[in-house]
């Protein structure tokens, strides 16, 4: 079965799936399954949160669908096919993981089925960055969750710069008599 995701722009779906706040050339786009961790996210939304709740959630949450800047923010060094089909749990940052499953329980417990918080990053790419989860309002798609991180680029050259010393580092790692 082929789900409609917003994260191609040529997909005539991907407006029901935005919300307004959400600027599509802005920001990184993933889609989640939630269909496993829907009785979890059921009982922490009524106040029952067992006392590794994040955990289970973003290990049964898994990726539809991740744009190319989603792959670039947290996926980059295996690819987006990499990605696919792995819980949210294999590349999420840890520092932000209580926020996202957080999230995840506000959009599907919420109505409308639309939610917004900020996640502060430290960041030498990302300004201002804003973390959203929604569902679709007509109800289509029960078991996904759209997610996205929008902000605001910080001077293209300190991106370009922190590449580049990525590279060399990796490139002095990799020649190195002992690795």
């Amino acid at each position: 079965m082929e789900v409609p995701l917003p994260l191609r722009d040529d997909r005539p779906e991907f407006a029901t799936h935005h919300p307004r706040h959400v600027r599509r050339a802005d920001g990184a786009y993933w889609a989640v399954d939630i269909a496993s961790v829907r009785q979890l996210i059921a009982s922490v939304a009524a106040g029952y949160r067992p006392v590794n709740w994040v955990e289970m959630l973003l290990a049964g949450t898994v990726t539809l669908d991740a744009d190319s800047n989603a792959v670039h923010l947290f996926g980059a060094y295996a690819g987006r096919d990499r990605m696919l089909g792995q819980p949210i749990s294999a590349y999420w940052p840890r520092e932000g993981r209580n926020m996202v499953a957080d999230l995840i329980v506000t959009a599907v417990a919420a109505e409308p089925h639309r939610s917004i918080r900020k996640l502060r990053v430290k960041s030498l790419v990302l300004q201002n960055p804003v973390l959203a989860g929604w569902q679709r309002d007509d109800g289509d798609l029960p078991d996904t969750v759209f997610l996205s991180i929008v902000a605001e680029p910080v001077d293209d050259r300190s991106f370009w710069l922190l590449r580049t010393s990525e590279e060399r580092y990796n490139n002095l790692i990799h020649h190195l008599p002992f690795a």
